[in-house]
């Protein structure tokens, strides 16, 4: 995919979209130097959410969470609903057990994208840690709703039966996530 990649940037060095993809496929094989410099060569084309998002997950990455998250708040004020940014920076909010920020990112998740698991998930997992378990239960049910073959959301809303001590429901969660 890169040799391809490679292409498109000759045959049009302005396609922003192709540094994007490229910088992607160099992420996706740990070549994070690499990749943030293809994902800067995008933003210098032109400033986007994505691009600005790409190089925040390098921070990530790298550990350096403080520049993560100053490049998502930057994609946020770009692009107020993108759902992608809002999720990782509350991830960083979560990691940091900043729970009460992690939790209005991953509910404007869902309130931009209904339709994705994850953002359900992501809310679901905020509750569980701050053991507010039928609150986690309800957000785990929306996620299996929309995948319903996901064995971590089943295994989690096992988690919230046994910690609500309702253990037939626990066990029998427990037994379809296997």
């Amino acid at each position: 995919a890169t040799k391809l990649f490679e292409q498109v940037i000759k045959l049009d060095p302005s396609f922003d979209a192709a540094y994007i993809n490229f910088g992607n496929c160099l992420k996706k094989g740990n070549k994070l130097e690499d990749a943030l410099v293809y994902f800067e060569k995008a933003l210098k084309i032109k400033e986007t959410p994505e691009a600005i998002n790409n190089i925040g997950t390098i921070y990530q990455l790298r550990g350096d969470l403080s520049r993560a998250k100053f490049y998502y708040d930057k994609a946020i004020n770009i692009d107020n609903n993108y759902v992608i940014a809002f999720r990782n920076r509350g991830t960083i909010y979560f990691d940091l057990e900043n729970y009460e920020d992690a939790l209005i990112d991953f509910k404007k998740c869902i309130s931009i994208d209904k339709n994705t698991a994850q953002n359900y998930i992501s809310a679901g997992n905020v509750y569980f840690k701050t053991e507010r378990f039928s609150e986690a239960l309800n957000y785990y049910t929306q996620a299996l709703e929309i995948n319903n073959q996901d064995y971590n959301t089943l295994n989690n809303i096992g988690h919230c039966y046994s910690n609500l001590k309702q253990f037939e429901r626990s066990i029998e969660f427990f037994d379809k996530a296997i």
